[in-house]
């Protein structure tokens, strides 16, 4: 015998957000040591008709004539691409600037080529253009402004074309060991030819020369995708903040239960979906406690989770989210939004103090980026097939308790981040607000029940599964 599974309900809704407060949200996988956050980014492809024109073979031939190279260097320099040999220029142009005698800012002493690499990457990483990248730079190695020697070299390299300017900015957060390496072999070379340098040192001017190099403008294709780190929210964040804890929260306010009385396992299941116990073995008829504890608890078959020694299955709702701007256009499209703002324009900086309230140590400034008040966010929810009508009115009282009862996303919420409102929403009608009625007569009406399986950590299915 053959037996059908008959989809429930397959739907996609989608939500968008407006910060009223800037948004923090920083990047875990952060490893600058520098005492600055950035927001959390995310790698993605985007086409050179996203960031402009390619830059000519005249305005390529035109910067190399600018910069000739040492000859010993060129065999070095033929081997690089355009971009890294602009990211090596910079690098080259403000280690001979600033580098003489002890250095200047923070960029003197033993560990200067330290700082220079991690402030720079962390510079490219937060900029939009060389120009910008040059500025925050300068800012975060506390560099004063150059000497007017520089500016028709520095302003030759900030005018070229936004999509030399991305792959440049590539190359400085993601090979700049080897960018420091050429730019800081440049600047050594070119001081060995000063006379100035040779009569200080005693010994007689190195001189050897120039190179200018040729790069062929025809290998920055227009059919290639760039890939760059752009600033994104985290989807797994949306799932948590707007779904899983707010479901949480409305069935405990619902069954009248205090967070702390939960057993551990409990507790850390309806929080955070719980982790699989160490060494501990899944009992022989775990499909079947998946099937009670599933039907029992609707918001569980929703967003998924684990008991202690198995986990629950795959949960019936996706989560996707995307900062409304044009990096993100493609995706928007699904839910027929555009946008004309870039991502980075939304970009602003805050810096607070860690105060040290009635002692005297303690306090310390802290700078960290964040996306300004107005930006907004598009949010996808989607249902699998096989959800069941119950889970559907779950999700609808998670949203409405987060935006009655939180309203916030991201960190530091504390400090005034975050705040937001969902200013419309797509696919939520009648249908959805009737299950979620019938949501909340299940909990009326099964209230001891699942109090109890909370309570006892057997979740209805008589065997304790989360203790």
């Amino acid at each position: 015998m053959t037996t059908t599974i008959v989809p429930q309900h397959s739907k996609v809704y989608w939500l968008k957000l407006q910060f009223l407060a800037p948004l923090s949200h920083h990047d875990p996988g952060q490893a600058d040591k520098s005492n600055f956050s950035l927001f959390r980014r995310q790698k993605q492809f985007v086409g050179f008709q996203d960031v402009g024109r390619l830059p000519t073979q005249e305005e390529v031939n035109n910067l190399c004539q600018a910069l000739p190279v040492p000859p010993d260097m060129a065999g070095i320099f033929e081997k690089a691409t355009l971009p890294q040999f602009i990211a090596a220029a910079l690098t080259y142009i403000f280690v001979d600037e600033y580098g003489a005698g002890d250095g200047q800012g923070l960029f003197e002493g033993a560990e200067r080529y330290e700082r220079l690499t991690s402030r720079f990457q962390l510079a490219a990483v937060r900029a939009n253009t060389l120009g910008e990248f040059w500025s925050l730079a300068c800012q975060d190695l506390q560099i004063p402004m150059s000497s007017t020697a520089r500016d028709d070299l520095l302003l030759k390299l900030f005018s070229l074309p936004a999509s030399l300017d991305a792959l440049v900015l590539h190359e400085l957060s993601s090979t700049i060991q080897f960018i420091v390496m050429l730019g800081r072999r440049w600047a050594q070379v070119r001081k060995d030819q000063s006379e100035a340098y040779a009569e200080r040192v005693g010994r007689e001017v190195a001189t050897q020369g120039d190179h200018v190099l040729h790069f062929d403008v025809g290998h920055l294709r227009t059919d290639r995708q760039l890939g760059l780190e752009v600033p994104a929210f985290s989807a797994n964040s949306i799932r948590h903040e707007i779904i899983r804890e707010p479901s949480m929260l409305y069935l405990l306010r619902k069954l009248e239960i205090d967070f702390d009385s939960l057993p551990g396992g409990i507790a850390a299941l309806l929080y955070n979906g719980n982790n699989i116990e160490k060494g501990a073995k899944e009992p022989g008829n775990s499909f079947g406690l998946r099937q009670v504890i599933m039907a029992r608890y609707p918001h569980l078959a929703l967003i998924g989770g684990s008991a202690d020694g198995f986990i629950l299955g795959n949960s019936n709702l996706s989560v996707n989210a995307w900062l409304v701007c044009k990096e993100n256009n493609d995706a928007l499209a699904l839910a027929g939004i555009q946008s004309k703002v870039s991502i980075f324009d939304m970009l602003d900086e805050e810096t607070l103090t860690r105060h040290s309230g009635r002692v005297e140590r303690g306090q310390m400034p802290f700078t960290f980026e964040v996306l300004a008040k107005g930006t907004p966010l598009l949010v996808r929810l989607g249902l699998s097939p096989y959800t069941r009508p119950l889970e559907v009115g779950a999700l609808a009282s998670a949203i409405d308790t987060y935006e009655a009862w939180d309203g916030t996303l991201g960190g530091q919420s504390a400090r005034g981040f975050g705040l937001c409102k969902i200013v419309w929403r797509d696919g939520f009608g009648l249908e959805e607000e009737d299950l979620r009625d019938q949501y909340d007569e299940y909990l009326e009406d099964n209230k001891d029940e699942l109090r109890q399986g909370l309570l006892d950590g057997t979740l209805g299915t008589g065997t304790v599964v989360c203790r």
